[in-house]
């Protein structure tokens, strides 16, 4: 008898651990800021909603919710890898976006009344630049529409 007391007692330690982890959705810097996680070819963008700071058993973590659904718990060398990544693609399109007129202009411009150059030399140019296929195909059918 005493000893079923004893195993009722240790089951909600176990399920303690396994307890939903309340982030911190204040207090930290990085909070609100946008990320690009790279996987292989692929990436995904996402936010960081929520943080822990360190403890004595426990680096700090981020909270990432990303734009197709998924969430992952970053360490604060991947956070800075990601922000940095963000932070260059935004950089490139910011770069492309202001330049736009000028190379719409070239390529579709008044010097050709207004007949359009073929597609091929945007990818070209674009690739040239560094700019995936993915960013290529994006900015082409931007430009195109």
């Amino acid at each position: 008898d005493d000893d079923d007391d004893d195993d009722e007692e240790e089951a909600p330690a176990s399920e303690a651990k396994e307890e939903e982890i309340e982030w911190q959705t204040t207090g930290n810097r990085y909070l609100g800021r946008l990320v690009l996680r790279r996987f292989n070819r692929a990436h995904a963008e996402g936010i960081v909603t929520g943080w822990l700071p360190e403890n004595a058993k426990d680096q700090a973590l981020w909270h990432v919710e990303h734009a197709d659904g998924d969430e992952e718990d970053l360490e604060e060398a991947e956070l800075m890898v990601a922000l940095a990544d963000f932070d260059r693609v935004y950089q490139k399109y910011v770069n492309v976006r202001t330049a736009r007129g000028h190379f719409v202009d070239y390529l579709y411009g008044a010097s050709s009344g207004g007949a359009s150059q073929p597609i091929a030399l945007i990818k070209k140019g674009l690739a040239e630049k560094g700019y995936s296929n993915a960013q290529i195909a994006d900015y082409v059918t931007k430009v195109v529409d």
